[in-house]
């Protein structure tokens, strides 16, 4: 029997979620499991679906997604679960007083220190079969973006673009060489379903600034949010002309920065371009001090009180690529955006 046939068996004895009677844990168990057996994304999200449909009511495929992620992100595959089906539990010796730094030896009764814990090892992401993109390609997404096909160029001349056919659409990607996040949108622009227009890889460290490896040579980071405004910034520093910047974006901008990749800051010029709402603010608040205390120098550009061409507020960089050239040139603010 294989694996995928032995967590099959275990998740249809498993009782389906029921909204108001713990679904949420009972549907991040169920999700935890399929991990402990030693499925991949694809084995795991298809008889979790199947097992959704179960459920009363049966969760929505983005929130569903967001259950296999987290089990991905917290549990790893545990080999003894895998054959037995059965949780693994820790030996007698373990269980003495919960809470306690130590563990007794169940041979010699004497006290021994616990192990210091261990870091889980990270799991890979499983991207698709990425390419850098033809012409067309980025015509469209320079067109969808309002930024010039020169920027989005850049964004791939830099690593942080790749496109893929990816569940049944052309679609584009943003990534950096640690591949530790991945982020897909659709290339027309569309959801994927109703309600998910971005979905973030297995696997993924929300966390992790893209772009940051790639800045090891440049002075000066434009630090924004989201990959709308990361291939903005890519625009911008090839109008400006300032190949000393490099392009970096946190995808979940409420996030705070990774501590693994802090460090990737120090000594550099940071400007952080924040999205022009109470969130954004507090998001630029949290960035300035982690980065300050690492020893980088920090400064935030407003946005706020900027009008695109159609009239509407300006809310994040992508919006300012949509400003109207006239009002754009008349700000000499806005002829140097990056220190």
């Amino acid at each position: 029997m294989t694996q995928q046939e032995r967590a099959a068996r275990y998740l249809a004895k498993l009782p389906a979620a029921v909204a108001g009677q713990g679904g949420h844990a009972a549907t991040f168990v169920a999700a935890c499991r399929l991990v402990e057996f030693g499925l991949d994304e694809a084995a795991a999200w298809e008889l979790l679906c199947e097992w959704n449909t179960r459920c009363k009511p049966p969760w929505s495929e983005g929130d569903l997604r967001h259950k296999l992620v987290d089990a991905f992100h917290s549990t790893e595959p545990k080999p003894g679960f895998a054959v037995t089906g059965r949780p693994q539990v820790r030996g007698a010796a373990s269980r003495d007083v919960p809470g306690c730094d130590h563990a007794r030896s169940s041979h010699t009764g004497r006290v021994t220190a616990a192990p210091e814990p261990q870091p889980a090892p990270r799991r890979p992401l499983r991207l698709p079969m990425l390419v850098r993109g033809t012409d067309r390609q980025l015509s469209t997404l320079a067109n969808l973006r309002g930024l010039s096909v020169s920027g989005v160029r850049l964004a791939s001349a830099k690593g942080l673009l790749r496109f893929a056919d990816y569940l049944g659409h052309s679609g584009r990607f943003i990534l950096d060489q640690s591949k530790r996040i991945a982020q897909a949108r659709r290339l027309d622009g569309l959801p994927w379903s109703e309600g998910v227009k971005v979905r973030t890889l297995v696997g993924s460290q929300a966390q992790w600034p893209v772009g940051i490896m790639e800045a090891a040579q440049c002075g000066v980071v434009a630090l924004c949010e989201g990959s709308p405004d990361l291939i903005a910034a890519c625009h911008f520093i090839h109008v400006q002309r300032r190949t000393d910047v490099a392009p970096v974006t946190i995808l979940a901008g409420s996030a705070r920065i990774h501590p693994d990749a802090l460090p990737l800051f120090a000594g550099k010029r940071v400007r952080i371009f924040g999205h022009v709402d109470k969130a954004g603010n507090k998001t630029v608040e949290r960035w300035t001090e982690q980065l300050t205390d690492v020893g980088a120098t920090v400064d935030a550009f407003s946005l706020d009180g900027l009008s695109q061409a159609d009239g509407q507020p300006v809310k994040d960089l992508n919006d300012l690529a949509r400003m109207s050239a006239a009002d754009f040139a008349a700000r000499p603010c806005l002829q140097s955006l990056f220190p």
